[in-house]
């Protein structure tokens, strides 16, 4: 069963705005410094509001697919929604995260940082989804596998 509620697109877009806001504002090392901390203290937290958003309708949606399901026919296959949820989000996210991983050296040399990051480790990750927890454990680019000190001297010149 197919359904779209097309008003929440709305909210959609605020929750993924708010997380990219706060994204933007993690990478201040990059921005201008004089507006970095600026745009840090005005979006440093806009990210939870938006995945609290995200969980919302989810919790929203997933809750009136069963519903919806158990009033039509009685009852709830769990096996079955579980498989539609995996083939839904699954793919995405084996795709992403292996065009991340096989690409990452290339982007990371356009932004003058230079080195060869774990693409098995990061794999073993990605496979038994703990990226959360490599990134819990590690320094802030541990995902990356390149230490604080590889970044370029350009950054620190400024």
């Amino acid at each position: 069963m197919k359904v779209y509620f097309r008003n929440l697109d709305g909210l959609r877009f605020i929750a993924a705005f708010l997380v990219i806001l706060q994204h933007a504002s993690d990478y201040r090392g990059f921005a201008v410094p004089t507006y970095s901390n600026l745009f840090k203290a005005h979006f440093a937290e806009a990210g939870r509001y938006g995945v609290t958003l995200f969980f919302v309708l989810s919790g929203f949606l997933i809750t009136y697919l069963l519903m919806t399901e158990a009033q039509k026919t009685g009852t709830v296959d769990i096996k079955k929604f579980y498989i539609r949820r995996i083939l839904r989000i699954w793919p995405l996210y084996f795709a992403f995260g292996i065009l991340v991983i096989s690409t990452i050296d290339i982007v990371l040399r356009n932004f003058g940082i230079y080195g060869h990051t774990p693409k098995l480790t990061n794999l073993i990750y990605l496979f038994t989804f703990s990226v959360n927890l490599q990134l819990l454990f590690g320094a802030s680019q541990a995902w990356l596998g390149l230490p604080m000190s590889t970044r370029s001297t350009m950054e620190e010149e400024t």
